[in-house]
């Protein structure tokens, strides 16, 4: 085989690249021979030790672009996939946002009008309750002026000025 002709095998270029055999006299094909008329070529000046590595045929070359490209839209299509998955779930979260901020707001204006409520009824019974306890102080100042007005008018009745006065114990 030349050096011109294609490889007839099929490669598996989803592994490592292996190694060429080389025989002892430095040989890929037994015979002596890089190139198949039995000199190793020469190698360039500065690269002695280079390990030269097998030439591919087109078609394995083909497919294996074509599975990297294969490989590629699927993975394309995951990551659109998976975009188009976050966006829904942005969009869902931002509407349950939504939803939970009305619910809040309503749950807190409720609040308010309850406190609002209870306020005005605690102000109310304030209100009542000094009502109340004006109405008994009035009621207690109007007995305290009556009975003091009816003491007068029994002391005044007795012929004194004063309730000590005529009082035995004053004295």
């Amino acid at each position: 085989m030349t050096s011109d002709q294609p490889l007839d095998e099929t490669i598996d270029l989803t592994g490592p690249v292996a190694t060429p055999r080389i025989n002892g006299n430095g040989s890929a094909n037994g015979n002596g021979s890089a190139n198949g008329n039995g000199h190793a070529p020469a190698a360039p000046a500065g690269l002695d030790g280079v390990t030269w590595a097998p030439a591919y045929d087109r078609a394995s070359v083909e497919r294996y672009l074509e599975s990297l490209d294969a490989e590629r839209a699927r993975l394309e299509s995951e990551i659109a996939d998976a975009d188009r998955r976050t966006v829904a779930a942005r969009e869902a979260l931002t509407a349950r946002t939504s939803e939970l901020e009305a619910a809040l707001g309503a749950v807190v204006l409720a609040a308010r009008s309850e406190l609002a409520r209870i306020e005005r009824e605690q102000q109310e019974t304030v209100a009542a309750i000094r009502a109340d306890a004006e109405a008994e102080a009035a009621r207690i100042r109007e007995a305290a002026r009556l009975e003091a007005a009816t003491v007068r008018d029994a002391a005044t009745a007795l012929g004194s000025t004063s309730p000590t006065e005529g009082r035995a114990d004053a004295g």
